[in-house]
């Protein structure tokens, strides 16, 4: 499934971007949403667009596939295509999707913040109205063929969002030392933003104040 959707998926739309260029003279800019999992083990930190990527699932794998399909069809056919690849994403509506909405729906429940390990590994934790606001930047400014990292380039530690959400709704959290993890999940991720500040853009939110915004959104202070 994943090959279907984004190394397949990807091919369809390239052909149709260049068929619509070519047939109806139109030629729209186009981003395409990667993903930080293509960067998997890679021991640069924090990640740079250009490091030595080692994707360690089929979903990076076949991300990273998309993203150079992408880069011959900007270099051949002169497409107006780039592509983002998005941190951990939080905001209203993501369920069960990375640390802080795990635990926001944790806490809606009243159920104890469940930090498996001793909460070291980490992620860069993006407010979803950066992550739009960055995708609407690069489309309007970013250079055809270029990925850029779309985070708020602070390491913070799992724990650190369990902490956080605790200290705001009152609700405990509990350590789970003996977890075994798989060999596929990363103990560190966070990004270098340099290149997309250099075309103009920033975050709004450092990781406390998004995750106090949300909480605020939720009515849950």
């Amino acid at each position: 499934m994943d090959l279907d959707v984004n190394g397949k998926g990807m091919l369809n739309l390239l052909i149709s971007l260049t068929e619509l260029r070519d047939e109806e003279g139109l030629e729209p800019p186009t981003v395409f949403s990667s993903s930080g999992s293509v960067y998997g083990l890679t021991d640069s930190f924090p990640h740079k667009e250009n490091a030595l990527i080692k994707p360690t699932a089929n979903y990076g794998c076949t991300k990273r596939l998309a993203e150079i399909y992408m880069q011959k069809w900007a270099i051949l056919a002169g497409l107006n295509i780039k592509a983002i690849r998005f941190s951990s994403v939080y905001g209203l509506g993501r369920g069960f999707n990375g640390p802080v909405n795990v635990f926001i729906e944790l806490a809606k429940q009243k159920k104890p913040l469940t930090v498996y390990g001793d909460g070291s590994q980490t992620r860069d934790l993006l407010y979803i109205d950066d992550a739009v606001s960055g995708l609407r930047h690069v489309l309007r400014h970013g250079a055809s063929g270029e990925i850029y990292n779309i985070g708020s380039g602070i390491e913070t530690s799992v724990l650190q969002v369990a902490q956080t959400i605790s200290k705001y709704t009152e609700i405990g959290y509990r350590l789970v030392e003996d977890h075994k993890f798989c060999k596929f999940d990363v103990a560190r991720s966070f990004y270098n933003i340099d290149k997309i500040r250099s075309i103009g853009w920033m975050p709004e939110y450092l990781p406390e104040e998004g995750i106090s915004h949300l909480l605020r959104l939720e009515g849950m202070i």
